[in-house]
């Protein structure tokens, strides 16, 4: 079951890429491939009941690495207001961590 998940999610998201190419003129190359590859591969892991708390970490590192080849435009502004708010969240869970007094 586990492999036909895998061999058939590679095909559906390999068919949707071709079908955007055809009509949208959408250019997919190695790294859609390599998207296709790593959706196949998460859906075939929920279908075996593997539960991995790293297909969360894998997973967006994938979609930051396409984002940031075919969407630099819009990727690099984004990914600096994420940046910036990370000292803002530091602060506030140090603050947080005062109990009140008594």
């Amino acid at each position: 079951m586990t492999v036909v998940v895998f061999i058939g999610t590679f095909l559906v998201a390999l068919t949707i890429g071709r079908l955007l190419k055809q009509r949208a003129g959408v250019r997919l190359g190695l790294l859609f491939r390599l998207f296709c590859l790593t959706l196949a591969f998460y859906a075939a892991i929920a279908v075996y009941g593997i539960h991995a708390d790293w297909r969360n970490h894998v997973g967006a590192a994938v979609i930051l690495l396409v984002l940031f080849i075919y969407q630099t435009a819009t990727t690099w502004p984004g990914l600096l207001i994420v940046i910036s708010g990370v000292p803002i969240y530091f602060l506030w869970k140090i603050l947080g961590k005062k109990s009140p007094p008594a």
